[in-house]
């Protein structure tokens, strides 16, 4: 391989993570205004706190399909990996922000299934983003 075709093959996996982290500050940007919403609705509401775990989920859900379309819709190839990568990065970030915060309120199994449900997402959006096309 000369050194032509190494640093296409570099600039290509360093605008992989910047679609990465772009997707990710888009997942993050739709999670920060549901979770806005949710709180006025709590707030001046009769709304139950039984539906935040719910709308937790969904909005983990929706959050990195659409972070996963971001991310692998630059790419040529490999949609479910990129996306794959966004939600994972997603679930990392967010449990550390749950465990920083002292919240033990959802549980092991409860970070786990958002874990799975980030990344299977993210997959997800990886695949609709690369045949987009």
């Amino acid at each position: 391989m000369n050194k032509t075709a190494r640093g296409k093959d570099r600039d290509k996996k360093q605008g992989g993570f910047m679609s990465v982290f772009k997707g990710l500050g888009l997942s993050y940007m739709i999670t920060c205004a549901v979770f806005v919403v949710c709180a006025f609705l709590l707030t001046y509401t009769d709304l139950s706190m039984q539906y935040i775990p719910v709308v937790a989920i969904i909005c983990t859900a929706i959050s990195c399909v659409i972070g996963g379309v971001k991310a692998s819709s630059s790419m040529e190839n490999k949609g479910l990996m990129w996306g794959a990568v966004t939600g994972a990065l997603y679930a990392v970030i967010l449990i550390a922000i749950n465990i920083m915060a002292g919240s033990e309120a959802s549980g092991v199994m409860g970070k786990v299934t958002m874990a799975v449900c980030a990344l299977a997402s993210g997959g997800v959006g990886g695949i609709i983003g690369i045949n987009r096309k």
